[in-house]
């Protein structure tokens, strides 16, 4: 085998290797980029009067990460917040409570409260409010 011979036969050899390692990388790492399940931990919000907002916070799982197939594993809090510079009213809670629907894709969150102050002045006035959040 002449020296150009041996030469022609090492390139395709070579970009026989590299097009097959190649080939081989790309498709295990889409196995490894796409996903078989995904758990998060999320906060939700949803504005209320007072400059404030209510949330939820919770851990959502999905077998397959496509929309609509979220389900809420556990809710961890709830209540209201605002911004931590406000200094006027704001929702200030007196009693909540949550309800997860039978296929635990949405979570209704219900709150009684007052407005009260930074300075803990309140209002006599009764707040409620509810909303249904849903896993995604």
């Amino acid at each position: 085998m002449s020296t150009d011979e041996l030469e022609k036969l090492l390139r395709e050899q070579y970009k026989e290797f590299l097009d097959n390692f190649y080939n081989d990388k790309l498709s295990n790492s889409d196995s490894a980029v796409s996903p078989l399940s995904i758990s998060e931990n999320i906060t939700q919000l949803v504005a209320l009067s007072y400059n404030s907002s209510m949330y939820l916070n919770s851990n959502v799982f999905s077998a397959s990460d496509n929309q609509g197939t979220f389900t809420y594993q556990s809710i961890k809090s709830y209540g209201t917040t605002w911004p931590s510079s406000f200094t006027g009213y704001h929702w200030e809670v007196d009693s909540a409570s949550h309800k997860l629907s039978s296929d635990l894709k949405s979570c209704t969150v219900s709150l009684r409260g007052h407005p009260e102050d930074a300075n803990g002045v309140a209002l006599a006035l009764s707040l409620t409010a509810s909303n249904t959040f849903y896993a995604n």
